[in-house]
């Protein structure tokens, strides 16, 4: 039986947010705030070894969200962005998980299934998206214990898709 989901916000101040039975997390990097980010490429790929583990070791994945980078033309660093998507990518085909590139906002975005897919002129996807989350996970802590004034974007965005996963999953897509 697939029990876990995945989400997956890459970037440097991105995370990786596990959604298992009855609500049981795993959001990595969980050991600090995130509002650091990653310390390189081996924490990403540690990150989704330990919630393999935590999966039944890859076996109990039902569906991993990995959203879709956007580099903008002439942006700097198009060339990292890119490199860390394929990276993704590569890890999670040598695993043999299942997964979807979404972007966040649109007919097919991540935000859809949460119940949202585009937003008025003026109104924070961001802020929706850590209400919503807070919502339905209650459990998870977004703020790292206080140390952090604000949500982490990263942790909320990932866990969204993990939850926008399990959604997805359900429906049969």
């Amino acid at each position: 039986m697939t029990d876990w989901f995945i989400g997956i916000d890459p970037g440097n101040k991105g995370a990786l947010v596990a959604l298992g039975p009855d609500d049981e997390l795993v959001v990595c990097p969980g050991d600090r705030p995130a509002g650091i980010g990653w310390r390189s490429m081996t924490d990403r790929y540690s990150a989704l070894l330990e919630v393999l583990q935590a999966g039944g070791g890859g076996n109990n994945i039902g569906l991993v969200v990995l959203e879709q980078q956007q580099a903008r033309a002439r942006q700097q660093g198009q060339a990292k962005i890119n490199r860390e998507q394929g990276m993704w990518e590569g890890w999670l085909m040598a695993h043999g998980l299942p997964y979807r590139l979404c972007v966040p906002r649109g007919a097919n975005g991540w935000r859809k299934p949460l119940g949202r897919s585009s937003f008025k002129r003026g109104e924070d996807p961001k802020v929706w998206t850590a209400e919503t989350v807070e919502r339905m996970l209650p459990n998870l802590d977004a703020r790292f214990d206080g140390k952090l004034r604000t949500y982490h974007d990263g942790v909320t965005d990932a866990a969204g898709m993990a939850i926008a996963a399990r959604i997805i999953h359900l429906q049969g897509g």
